[in-house]
């Protein structure tokens, strides 16, 4: 506790701090113990910065992951890419221009998946 003195000096000049000897050891312990929590709780923000971001990081990648199998499953949907595949597409009929400026219709027989387009190859 507190002097009676050092009480009286409060009132009579408030400005000045109390410059008690027996309870500097108290405060300055006070002060690293602060100072020692202050330390460990902006430990304890960064490693759940590190966490958050880490998290963060994977569920970008998930996503990209899973957008580029949207993708695909998407492309596969209109455009199978493998031969053995019937193609869900019946064989059209086409007009070609000939030099001579006659149109007129080829059946066309195979389609083929370049860069993921279907291009029709006519028949000779």
């Amino acid at each position: 506790h507190p002097s009676v003195e050092s009480i009286a000096k409060c009132f009579e000049n408030p400005n000045q701090p109390l410059n008690e000897t027996t309870h500097a050891p108290i405060e300055a312990y006070r002060n690293v113990k602060i100072n020692l929590l202050v330390q460990d709780f902006n430990k304890l923000n960064l490693m759940e910065l590190y966490e958050r971001e880490e998290r963060l990081t994977e569920f970008i990648n998930l996503l990209s992951v899973t957008r580029d199998k949207n993708i695909a499953n998407i492309s596969s949907m209109h455009a199978p890419m493998d031969e053995d595949v019937p193609s869900s597409f019946p064989p059209r009929l086409v007009n070609l221009r000939s030099p001579q400026g006659i149109q007129e219709q080829v059946h066309v027989a195979n389609q083929h998946m370049v860069y993921g387009l279907y291009c029709s190859i006519p028949e000779p």
